[in-house]
């Protein structure tokens, strides 16, 4: 237990308050890989091939991720400097309206290439606050969370973003069901991102419930507020850690990405030419599945170790992630029951990282510059694995020849590097489940 007593309703407040936003996040964030085959027909030309105009559209899914870090940085200074709430509440007003924005714009048939590039700098600012409230609402959790639980709460706010995604693709699919594809494709596309604004009323709501996170507050209490939070992490010792979690997060997002965004894509091209709904059907059912597993793994990490636990999933991916990725595209179309198990497999293998990353990130930095920290380590490697879609459309280029019109081997590789990066940061980095938060003794 740390050594300031916390009150038990406002953990329990904060937790469940994260819980949700970042659910609300996911699905703003995950929009753009479960509805790419149709917004590649909406903000691009026809003329294009669907698996070259899928890879193009995933330039929106970069920008977002690549501006989280910015907002990451900038936020999370000001969330070291100010506050961990007040940081929060402008994270999700600035959220909300760019959430309803994309529903408003127009189309490629409407004004050609203008739409897409106005939809880029719509997912930039937003990918801008999502890095904000990362910053700033995840390191509010885990310092509202005693250290037993820290792990349980960790795996709880990641599988948010599975539940997040989950929520995405059934209302993608119940639109497609209900108005069909050739609608989705022409004017129904727009109900999905109107349908992003009202969670994140409930969120915002649920702000004035909440105070000031207590480890912040002794820091601020004590006069121990940093001038420059963000730049303390590169002065030594800190700048050690800083690199380390640096190292940690490219690899975590490489595992990660290129299956979750790419998923369907594997699924609606050859050899398995599913139909687009059975595709969206199977991710639903896998996402769902393997966000169980990242409650699960944060639950381990808090038995075996932070450390001990990430070396062993890097080393399980290393070992079966080509032969899995090859099962799932060749066999959904042969049977998917099993297709289905291996996707799950897949999943549960490249997200089970963040089931603790939230509380390994924030037990790292001391709280003067947590936020700033935790936003450079769960943010910044996206600078180098943003750019995924990339790395998978340069190995397409030489891996044609044994994965066809399709990337299964291609993203199979971009995650096997990202676990051997992840395993190596893990190896040089100490166990932090038993640290006490409130230690200013911290890096």
């Amino acid at each position: 237990m740390e050594s300031i007593v916390v009150s038990r309703k406002y953990t329990v407040l904060a937790i469940v308050f994260q819980f949700i936003i970042r659910i609300l996040e996911s699905y703003d964030i995950s929009i753009i890989g479960v509805m790419l085959p149709i917004l590649s027909v909406v903000f691009l030309p026809s003329k294009i091939p669907p698996l070259i105009a899928s890879l193009s559209m995933l330039v929106a899914l970069t920008v977002t991720l690549v501006f989280r870090p910015v907002g990451g940085m900038v936020l999370g200074h000001f969330a070291d400097k100010v506050g961990r709430k007040r940081m929060m509440i402008v994270s999700i007003i600035s959220l909300a309206a760019l959430s309803l924005l994309p529903a408003f714009l127009p189309s490629y048939s409407q004004v050609g290439l203008i739409s897409f590039y106005v939809f880029l700098i719509v997912r930039m600012l937003t990918g801008f606050f999502i890095g904000g409230e990362y910053a700033s609402g995840d390191p509010f959790a885990i310092e509202w969370t005693p250290a037993k639980w820290r792990g349980i709460v960790s795996g709880m706010l990641d599988s948010a973003f599975a539940f997040g995604m989950v929520t995405v693709t059934a209302t993608t699919l119940a639109f497609d069901k209900y108005f069909g594809l050739v609608a989705m494709k022409s004017w129904a596309w727009r109900y999905v991102f109107l349908t992003a604004l009202v969670p994140f009323i409930i969120g915002f709501l649920a702000l004035y419930l909440l105070k000031e996170s207590p480890a912040y507050t002794d820091v601020k209490k004590k006069g121990k507020v940093e001038k420059t939070p963000f730049f303390s992490l590169f002065k030594r010792p800190t700048v050690y850690t800083t690199l380390q979690v640096f190292l940690v997060s490219v690899g975590m997002f490489l595992m990660y990405y290129p299956f979750a965004s790419l998923e369907t894509t594997i699924l609606v091209s050859p050899p398995a030419l599913l139909k687009y709904s059975v595709a969206l059907s199977i991710v639903t059912l896998v996402t769902l599945v393997s966000a169980l597993f990242d409650l699960v793994s944060g639950i381990i990490s808090q038995l075996v170790g932070r450390r001990r636990w990430g070396l062993i999933l890097a080393f399980m991916t290393v070992l079966t992630i080509i032969p899995a990725m090859y099962g799932f595209a060749y066999i959904s179309k042969i049977n998917l029951f099993l297709g289905t198990l291996i996707g799950v497999y897949i999943a549960s293998f490249t997200i089970m990282q963040f089931g603790f990353i939230h509380a390994y990130f924030s037990e790292r930095f001391k709280t003067s510059h947590r936020s700033s920290g935790y936003a450079f380590g769960q943010l910044f490697g996206l600078f180098i694995a943003g750019f995924f879609t990339y790395y998978v459309d340069l190995l397409h280029e030489f891996m044609v020849p044994f994965e066809g019109n399709n990337v299964w081997l291609s993203v199979s590789i971009v995650i096997l590097i990202g676990a051997v990066l992840f395993g190596t940061g893990m190896f040089l980095g100490p166990e932090t489940k038993d640290v006490n938060i409130f230690d200013e003794g911290l890096a």
